[in-house]
């Protein structure tokens, strides 16, 4: 039995007997999709001996999927009240928070929620039970911040950690002013005066991984075989000036930053292990192990390495300040059957196991991942500048230009909440300082933002109606509540968001898109300014400079709310109170589209009025036809409206983007727009109306 064929079956009996919410269908999916993105890359396989394996196989599978969801369902059902009773109650030393269902959990000192481990004993009693007890039942790794909450002081254990760094300023207390645009800067200028386009990011200021770079006179692609290719641009005169191959078998390159004559690299490779769970019954545990490479190219024919870094865990994402990358990876231990086998559930990060106190646990006794924060300087690219590791895992996160914001959710009968955790850098140096708890779920990661030191968030929460419900809250940097709106657009979800400034914006959908305008220059007092309805719904938001918000996402039937195809709106935000659609442009035919799954996949420079992004038309078919998947340019004309600059094919064989096509990247340099489908490089003159001028392949 399939996900499906198991959220029908549940349908079908709801329709006959009253079920707990927590239980419904629509609670169910909303978890599996956020559960999927943690255990994508930690795989356990069954084998049994004999002529039985295949079976066993099957069975394995089966039952690990519904031991993992209906075992979190039922420990839910029965600590609901347990947990409901811990999120109101006060700690020893604090008063009861008395504030609304929507409120935001009390947010106590991090050396109470977030208490570093004080040995190897201590983290194995927090992770043990998941991988002992896997097949027997799964509880699942869910809980309130009162959970985490396991008392002591780690002031101690953080100026024992921090002083195995180098020295460097320590992280300072609060976040420092952002004066942030609505949308990151994505275009550069490089040495010789030429202007190129960046990776769109999600924080000005705060450098992106991604599968294609560009310095204005190079281009940096990661291909398909695993390889990296340094293609010197000259307009259509393209050359390819060095190739990076990676030596171990089964290693691949998943991203990486180009920063002057300094290549980062973002590599991972898989260890299995193999054992005997039960007579004649075998697992095999993999286990992702991520790399960073360091090269230097000032001469791009002769790359040399200069430096490497490993940490194990399967890669989840990467930042860069300054000259420090900052790598997150999740870690699930290999097993946890005996407490002397350290290496079997502690973390390595360049070949030495995590010290306890850089560890910090939950009191939660039934969490198995962890999520490890590594900070390496690209002068020193050998050493491990600063590590932090919190047993809880991560669904997603958001860096600031001085603090880390680590999300989970939790889901529970009575409804969903997300946990946040906030770990301040500087210069390499990583400290937790606050944890909270939120009422509802996040979209995106451009669901939170901080300015001035404050965090903004909106989310959706589901009512003990089973209704869905929207909310807007502030944060200082305690993680306490300083202002919110609550209750927006029952009945509706949040589908994008995007904070500029003193403003936010964010959509809600069910038939039509509301678009919601917030004033938030007094933190005390947020208060929403206007509500644009509209049909469809907006998933991307950006900045289009000139007091305009451009909108990417789906056309929709106002009456019924079925998602046609894909729409472009323009919106006029120079009042705020009165945001009003200036112009549209729908594409009927188009089935996906690479930024619903990707915000580095669009290029996008409001002041060269250009965008692109790679889409699909039609769907498959059982006769095994593929949709077709092209690269698009726009540009947005006063008067006119959006004008489609260039329809060019990915592929030429269709079947060749399978799976892909949302790795295609759009690159500018000068007047020459760079098209990437994995395996070929074509470039094309913006002056010459986007005549193709050559094309690289390989």
């Amino acid at each position: 039995m399939n996900e499906l064929d198991f959220l029908e079956k549940i349908r079908q009996s709801a329709q006959a007997d009253e079920i707990p919410e927590g239980l419904r269908p629509e609670q169910i999916e909303r978890k599996l999709e956020s559960s999927s993105q943690g255990r994508k890359k930690h795989v356990i396989r069954r084998w049994a001996a004999g002529a039985g394996a295949a079976a066993c196989v099957g069975l394995a599978v089966f039952s690990w999927f519904v031991s993992s969801q209906t075992g979190d369902m039922k420990n839910q059902m029965e600590s609901a009240e347990s947990q409901a009773v811990a999120d109101s109650a006060p700690s020893s030393d604090e008063k009861a928070d008395t504030g609304s269902e929507g409120e935001i959990a009390a947010a106590e000192d991090v050396e109470k929620v977030m208490a570093s481990a004080a040995d190897y004993q201590q983290v194995y009693d927090t992770v043990k039970y998941p991988q002992a007890e896997t097949y027997k039942e799964d509880r699942g790794i869910l809980g309130t911040i009162s959970d985490w909450i396991s008392g002591g002081s780690t002031s101690d254990a953080m100026e024992k950690s921090e002083s195995t760094a180098d020295t460097a300023a320590a992280p300072e207390s609060g976040a420092a002013t952002n004066d942030q645009a609505a949308g990151a800067d994505t275009s550069a200028d490089s040495a010789d005066g030429s202007s190129y386009s960046d990776t769109n990011v999600r924080e000005a200021g705060v450098d992106e991984a991604d599968i294609v770079k560009t310095d204005g006179k190079y281009i940096y692609l990661v291909t398909r075989q695993g390889m990296l290719q340094i293609v010197e641009a000259r307009g259509g005169d393209m050359k390819l000036a060095s190739t990076i191959r990676l030596e171990a078998a089964g290693e691949g390159i998943q991203e990486m930053y180009v920063d002057g004559d300094v290549l980062s690299v973002i590599t991972s490779d898989y260890e299995t292990a193999l054992y005997e769970r039960e007579k004649n019954t075998y697992d095999t545990l993999e286990q992702q192990t991520t790399h960073l490479y360091t090269y230097d190219i000032s001469d791009r024919t002769k790359v040399r390495q200069t430096g490497h870094i490993s940490q194990e865990g399967y890669y989840q994402s990467s930042r860069k300040s300054g000259q420090y990358v900052y790598l997150f990876t999740n870690y699930t231990p290999y097993n946890t059957e005996d407490p002397e086998a350290v290496e079997e559930y502690i973390p390595r990060v360049n070949g030495e196991l995590l010290p306890a106190e850089d560890i910090y646990l939950p009191r939660e006794q039934n969490i198995s991942s962890y999520i490890v924060i590594t900070s390496v300087n690209t002068g020193k690219p050998d050493k491990v500048q600063d590590t932090k590791a919190l047993v809880a895992g991560s669904d997603m996160m958001y860096v600031s230009s001085s603090n880390i914001y680590i999300t989970r959710p939790e889901w529970s009968q009575g409804g969903n909440r997300t946990s946040i955790v906030r770990f301040a850098y500087k210069e390499g140096k990583i400290k937790a300082e606050a944890a909270a708890s939120v009422n509802g779920y996040l979209n995106d990661s451009f669901s939170l933002d901080e300015y001035e030191g404050n965090l903004r968030l909106v989310l959706t929460a589901s009512d003990a109606r089973g209704v869905d419900t929207n909310g807007l809250y502030i944060l200082d940097q305690k993680l306490e509540v300083t202002g919110k709106i609550e209750n927006l657009a029952e009945g509706e979800r949040i589908k994008s968001a995007r904070f500029m400034g003193d403003k936010g914006y964010f959509v809600t959908f069910r038939n039509t898109d509301p678009l919601f305008s917030v004033d938030l220059s007094d933190p005390q007092n947020p208060a929403v300014l206007g509500e644009l309805k509209i049909p469809g719904f907006s998933e991307y938001l950006h900045y289009y400079g000139d007091n305009l918000l451009l909108g990417i996402g789906r056309d929709a039937d106002p009456e019924t709310g079925k998602e046609l195809g894909l729409k472009l709106s323009m919106f006029d935000i120079s009042d705020p109170s009165n945001v009003t659609e200036k112009s549209k442009m729908i594409l009927d035919a188009v089935s996906e589209y690479s930024v619903a799954a990707n915000y580095k996949a669009i290029m996008i420079d409001p002041e060269k009025n250009l965008f692109g992004f790679a889409y699909t038309e039609g769907g498959y078919s059982p006769s095994g036809e593929y949709p077709n998947a092209y690269y698009g340019v726009f540009s947005y004309e006063e008067g006119t409206g959006f004008v489609n600059k260039l329809v060019w094919p990915l592929y030429e064989n269709q079947e060749d983007h399978y799976g892909g096509f949302t790795d295609a990247r759009g690159l500018y340099i000068d007047n020459t727009i760079y098209i990437y489908n994995g395996s070929s490089l074509t470039a094309f003159d913006m002056n010459q109306e986007y005549q193709q001028t050559g094309k690289l392949e390989w």
